[in-house]
């Protein structure tokens, strides 16, 4: 199968290959994602031997958090990269960003797809400041804008058309011992029961918010724009350009849907490394939060505006908060304080189970506050 996907790499229709070497360089948490190498080698045409690297990313038909993969409708729809690379509605993206070249598409079974595609080396620091943030949700806006100006956007049948994402009994799939976590007492002791109040209400919630999303105008997004999938590179004549991987979710959303991810994975996984914590209180972590958050809105604002949309950025501010508490806020943070067999574990991710578990709660907080601004924002625009 390396053939083909090399030569279209090296642009040399006679090229063979003679060595190669694979590693995987991602293990996906989505069951949809059955894998991701990276593939590097040697080939050799006229005599001159050429250096090659590709990447090759696996999708297969699975079960996620006990929901099926198999329709197109729904957000983790199996087949959607694949059929996505193979309509070429990514090769002509308008401005904003772009996705990495794709060298073909092989099924070897009804059930999976090998993607072969460029590999785009990212020179992005790995830890990104609030000015990369809002540089990149701009063009996220640049990027959802240009359909709104266009008056268009695709209709390809395997586009997602669906914002509903996990609730809370999906996640019971993936903590069995959910219950039990709830009741002990470095629990009870780290997230307080009004705390388990709010976010239950948000789950009861959870219907007025996905029919609000539902009113809102659509645009194409990506709808997992988050650091790990967004890849900065240079341009020939040295500009930067953002290169956005795993497409797999892409499909019509509200507007500000997109820049849910970029800010809220920062705020769920990324924000401050576990060395972070000891130096860095709860005041700081809400103040580092919400320079996030005002930041990264303002810039996507423009972004859409630079791109020609000109209507109530309420609209945009709804479609944000709303859009990261259904995907964030109902995930059981606490839930990871016992393992399968229901015991209470030390340490989740190199932090102290009691720190893991104050920070889990200062996110949580900070999320419960995102839906209050989303109810505020239901009811002004009512008015």
């Amino acid at each position: 199968m390396l053939r083909e996907p090399v030569r279209r790499a090296l642009g040399r229709e006679s090229a063979e290959v003679v060595s190669w070497e694979c590693r995987s360089i991602h293990n996906a948490f989505n069951q949809v994602t059955g894998g991701l190498f990276r593939i590097d080698g040697q080939a050799m045409d006229c005599g001159e031997s050429l250096p090659w690297s590709i990447v090759l990313k696996i999708a297969r038909n699975a079960i996620h958090l006990g929901r099926s993969t198999a329709d197109p409708s729904e957000p983790n729809y199996w087949k959607r990269e694949p059929l996505l690379y193979q309509s070429g509605l990514l090769d002509h993206l308008p401005a904003g960003i772009v996705a990495p070249q794709c060298y073909g598409v092989d099924e070897p079974d009804t059930s999976s797809a090998w993607i072969w595609l460029e590999h785009v080396s990212d020179i992005s620091e790995a830890r990104w400041s609030t000015w990369r943030y809002a540089g990149v949700a701009r063009q996220l806006g640049v990027f959802n804008g240009a359909y709104f100006t266009a008056g268009s956007h695709p209709t390809a049948p395997f586009l997602s058309h669906s914002q509903r994402w996990a609730d809370a009994s999906a996640w019971s799939t993936l903590f069995p011992q959910i219950a039990v976590a709830r009741e002990l007492p470095i629990v009870r002791q780290t997230w307080a029961a009004c705390l388990h109040r709010r976010i239950q209400e948000i789950s009861n919630d959870s219907h007025a918010f996905y029919a609000a999303l539902d009113r809102l105008p659509m645009t194409f997004c990506h709808l997992d724009a988050f650091r790990r999938n967004l890849l900065i590179r240079k341009r020939t004549e040295g500009s930067e350009e953002i290169v956005a991987v795993d497409w797999a979710f892409t499909g019509l959303g509200p507007v500000g849907a997109d820049l849910a991810p970029l800010v809220g994975v920062d705020i769920v996984i990324g924000g401050i490394r576990p060395d972070q914590l000891s130096e860095l209180d709860a005041a700081a972590f809400r103040d580092y939060v919400g320079e996030l958050d005002t930041s990264a809105f303002e810039a996507y604002v423009d972004g859409l505006r630079d791109a020609g949309w000109d209507d109530d950025p309420r609209l945009v501010r709804l479609g944000y908060t709303a859009s990261v508490v259904l995907r964030y806020a109902l995930y059981p943070i606490w839930a990871r304080a016992v393992d399968d067999q229901g015991r209470t574990v030390d340490q989740v991710g190199g932090q102290p189970i009691q720190t893991f578990l104050e920070r889990g709660a200062l996110i949580a907080t900070l999320l419960c506050d995102l839906a209050d601004e989303a109810r505020d924002l239901l009811e002004s625009l009512r008015d």
